[in-house]
């Protein structure tokens, strides 16, 4: 797309933005789908659209994003007033803020409806201050009072900090918007804290704590503790989606733990790892573990099953989703505890 006409289509949307908050309308507004509550952004949906539609063209993606953060940077909240009639219903009238306006909460949820959750974050960081922060405010309170929550708790606490520096003495709608966007922030920060204390699995940290201690007694790399705490944190995070790259430490603990384990049992027993070309480097070493360490046809199969499920394009679909990925991760985890054990029974008998 043109660079030019890619900035009017922008242009001409935040424009239309601004105008229907100055009518004293929302451009956004809540619905419930198979009973979770949605946001429907008409102008943010049709920026996503856009941004789909650039993919292909990288010159054009950085267009987008500078028109987003010129938004952010430069856009301030505009107090739309109107008049209403004094008590006796003449003009004259009292003015009172009736509205604020601004392209902040469009360019803050397309930001994170296109992945760009940091980039948001980091330009709201640097820019955001009472002038500007009113409108952001008013969107984040109606989200949460709707049960949407944008923040994990390390980003919860910047918020915070962030819309805490903005407070004054003083009295007055702004003030108290603030001040109830951060009592909602912190209440559901506290409520996903409980949350995730409470789904922590007692019985599998032990056997996670097992797994680690077992690693440093039998001589593994402290790569493997490192990676399971790495893993640790995002499946403890309220993310639904996991990136690409924790699914890829998931595998490659278990494929790496495997392949050492093969070789401290060959070193153990002074041999080599018999090689059937048919087979492939890791089916080699699983055949290998199953004849060594003595596991039945069902584990052979089990543990098989779930590092295919690990590799498969079809099971990266599948390991995913975060409640799936920390299915899997916990069911790793007690795999590894298996082959430990059997390992530890191999050279003690």
């Amino acid at each position: 797309m043109e660079k030019e006409k890619l900035l009017d289509y922008m242009n001409i949307i935040f424009s239309n933005e601004n105008n229907i908050l100055s009518s004293f309308k929302n451009t956004w507004n809540f619905y419930k789908q198979d009973n979770v509550m949605k946001i429907k952004y008409d102008h943010s949906s049709t920026l996503v659209d856009i941004y789909s539609n650039i993919q292909s063209d990288t010159e054009s993606i950085q267009t987008f994003l500078e028109a987003i953060e010129y938004q952010i940077r430069t856009v301030h909240d505009k107090f739309v007033t109107k008049e209403e009639p004094g008590s006796l219903g003449f003009y004259p009238s009292t003015r009172k803020i009736a509205h604020v306006t601004s392209s902040i909460p469009l360019c803050f949820y397309t930001l994170i409806q296109i992945g760009k959750k940091e980039m948001a974050f980091y330009l709201l960081e640097e820019k955001l201050n009472i002038e500007n922060s009113l409108h952001l405010a008013l969107f984040l309170v109606n989200s949460y009072k709707y049960d949407i929550n944008f923040f994990n708790i390390s980003e919860a606490r910047k918020f915070i900090e962030l819309f805490s520096n903005h407070l004054t003495n003083e009295n007055g709608e702004e003030i108290e918007l603030i001040k109830n966007l951060i009592a909602l922030i912190s209440e559901k920060a506290f409520l996903q804290i409980t949350s995730e204390i409470k789904g922590v699995n007692i019985e599998i940290n032990r056997d996670k704590e097992s797994v680690k201690n077992f690693l440093v007694e039998f001589g593994f790399t402290d790569n493997y503790i490192l990676l399971i705490n790495e893993i640790d944190k995002y499946t403890l995070s309220n993310d639904k989606l996991l990136s690409s790259g924790m699914i890829g430490n998931l595998r490659s603990f278990m494929e790496g733990f495997i392949k050492d384990l093969s070789r401290k049992i060959a070193s153990k027993c002074k041999e080599e790892i018999p090689i059937n070309k048919e087979l492939g480097e890791m089916g080699n070493i699983r055949k290998y573990l199953m004849i060594k360490l003595e596991l039945t046809e069902k584990d052979n199969s089990f543990i098989n099953k779930y590092i295919d499920i690990l590799h498969a394009e079809g099971g990266h679909s599948f390991v995913s989703n975060s409640e799936y990925f920390r299915l899997s991760k916990n069911i790793g985890i007690e795999i590894v505890l298996l082959l430990l054990f059997k390992y530890k029974k191999l050279i003690t008998d």
